[in-house]
């Protein structure tokens, strides 16, 4: 469908039934803020056949997929031409511990100064944590959805190396 003086946009479901977007920029150009407080930085594909998911989005999007390490082995990082200093700009792998019943999904990971102060903030305001923060070498974690369900995870500012 067109957006008017934005672009014009699908949403689809690929193979194994995780949904996904696609836009084609005509004014609006997409995410232009990264890596600052309160935007995206990461996404994961969760499915239930990840090998034939890098199939798909291969075909599709020309991914390029490597592993990473101290990952799951049936996860891979995606990548891309066009990647900003070719970083990777995903993650494809199983379900990595969703309750039973859970379908394949994109899950999105938002900055934020302070994951637990996040948190707090989220649950305040109607959220639900479905763990408590955690750390990781990427920055401590905190997986939530917001009041009407919808799954994300925040991501404190990275450790200094």
């Amino acid at each position: 469908m067109d957006i008017p003086g934005n672009g014009r946009m699908a949403v689809a479901l690929d193979p194994q039934g995780a949904a996904f977007g696609v836009w084609q920029s005509a004014g609006m150009h997409g995410a232009e803020v990264y890596m600052e407080p309160g935007s995206m930085v990461w996404n994961d594909l969760r499915t239930s056949d990840p090998d034939a998911a890098r199939t798909f989005y291969a075909s599709v999007f020309g991914y390029r997929y490597e592993p990473m390490e101290g990952a799951p082995p049936d996860y891979t990082t995606v990548g891309f031409d066009g990647a900003r200093n070719g970083e990777s700009v995903a993650g494809i792998g199983g379900m990595m511990g969703a309750p039973e019943g859970t379908p394949p999904h994109w899950l999105a990971y938002f900055i934020v100064p302070d994951a637990d102060a996040a948190a707090a903030s989220a649950t305040a305001g109607g959220g639900t944590l479905l763990g408590e923060p955690f750390d990781t070498p990427f920055g401590k974690m905190a997986p939530m959805t917001d009041p009407d369900g919808a799954v994300f995870v925040v991501v404190g500012e990275p450790p200094a190396m």
